[in-house]
């Protein structure tokens, strides 16, 4: 009945946020509701669900916990179609109370096929295959919350005030000998019968590009970029140990839930919570990845041995689909002569080479998605019993939540094909 929509351990692709789902039919069909009252939307991005995010509530004092798994729309609207989740907060717990945890994860990397998959790749000069090896114990997760609950008045009121704090430290993939690398298949050889190897992005740190030679006039050819050279084969980028398996999260938290009875009729109530919570999101570099697909031939920063493999006859550039260059053997028309283009500072005429460049960005370091969260949520009340038949609960709630998201290293397209438009100065 119930799916964990976000947790800790998804990594790419999460929010920040975490939600609940009930029947699989996605957290923003459920609703999420505290005492009764519905809780603020966690996550305003235009891109998400808005789903309630339970980081917000605090586990030390939920008394109980109601489900409806049937559909309740009527009730609250489309956002229950899957049921609701009521959570019911002790907000009359008296004393002090201390809830803490620490948990880690403890590995031992003795895994006999990845080491093998990875030295193979080795081997043929990959770098960046490397694997851990012995214990490994990472990924520590502290979660403590202080709750204090006390009477006055004799006891015509109530008070209940709680502070949380939550530290998460990350684990790469790195860490584990399974996951660093992406094992894929293969098909085995007589030179290596592994049907396993380490895959890689062609996406590399040298760079690759794709060029049409005299020998494959209709299909293009790997290549790798060197100081002034073009050589096969490519090279390969390993692209997971980058990547999180549990991302790092701070997470504080505070609230009061508060009472009195001035008469059976007249009991009002204040609920007031707080959340701020900051993850950090990564993946392996970015790059260029082939978003860029010719190269000028007047490109001053070309080698003569380059020059000759980009600016051949069989690779110059006759015409586009779309962004895609079109050169002699796969254009339609094949006798189509190559583009000519006129350099509007000198005057002079140059040709286009097809040139689809691959190039990790390994310099700038791992795509980062840096998001926090900061949400209240308020209620001011009153409750009571309008003599033996009737009761009434009225009340106003407002809440908010702040998101904030900084991305950093990606590239930027239009920039990449500026980058490459090479030109001399003729100052």
């Amino acid at each position: 009945q119930v799916f964990a929509g976000q947790a800790s351990t998804l990594s790419n692709g999460a929010d920040g946020t975490a939600t609940v789902d009930l029947r699989g039919l996605g957290p923003q069909r459920t609703l999420v509701l505290i005492n009764g009252r519905r809780l603020v939307p966690g996550d305003p991005n235009p891109t998400s669900t808005s789903a309630a995010d339970l980081n917000v509530i605090p586990s030390s004092i939920v008394k109980r916990v109601e489900v409806l798994t049937g559909g309740a729309s009527a009730t609250y609207g489309a956002d229950a179609v899957a049921g609701v989740v009521n959570f019911i907060m002790d907000t009359n717990f008296t004393g002090i109370r201390f809830d803490g945890q620490y948990s880690v994860y403890q590995h031992e990397n003795r895994s006999k096929i990845t080491p093998a998959i990875l030295d193979s790749r080795a081997s043929q000069g990959f770098s960046g295959y490397g694997y851990p090896k012995g214990s490994v114990t990472d990924g520590g997760t502290f979660d403590g919350t202080v709750a204090l609950g006390t009477g006055f008045n004799d006891n015509k009121g109530h008070a209940v005030v709680y502070f949380g704090y939550r530290n998460a430290k990350p684990i790469t993939q790195a860490r584990r000998d399974y996951s660093a690398c992406t094992i894929q298949n293969r098909t085995p050889s007589a030179a290596n019968p592994n049907p396993l190897q380490c895959g890689g992005s062609s996406t590399s740190a040298n760079g690759n590009a794709l060029i049409y030679t005299t020998g494959s006039p209709s299909s293009s050819t790997f290549f790798t970029l060197g100081a002034g050279t073009l050589t096969q084969p490519r090279t390969r980028y390993n692209f997971a140990p980058t990547n999180y398996y549990q991302r790092n999260d701070e997470r504080y938290t505070a609230g009061l839930f508060t009472n009195y009875e001035i008469t059976p009729a007249i009991k009002p109530y204040l609920e007031f919570m707080f959340m701020d919570d900051r993850t950090v999101a990564q993946i392996a570099p970015s790059g260029n990845f082939a978003n860029t697909n010719t190269l000028n031939c007047d490109n001053p920063l070309l080698s003569a041995q380059q020059s000759g493999l980009i600016c051949d006859p069989v690779n110059l550039v006759t015409g586009f689909i779309g962004t895609t260059p079109l050169v002699q053997g796969t254009n339609p028309d094949p006798t189509a002569p190559p583009i000519t283009r006129i350099d509007p500072i000198t005057g002079n005429t140059y040709n286009l080479g097809a040139f689809t460049l691959l190039r990790r960005n390994v310099e700038g370091g791992p795509r980062r998605d840096d998001l926090q969260h900061t949400s209240f949520r308020a209620v001011l009340g009153s409750r009571g019993d309008l003599g033996k038949a009737f009761t009434y609960d009225a009340y106003y709630q407002y809440g908010r939540t702040n998101y904030q998201e900084v991305y950093t290293n990606e590239f930027s397209q239009r920039r990449l094909v500026n980058a490459l438009d090479v030109v001399a100065n003729p100052a």
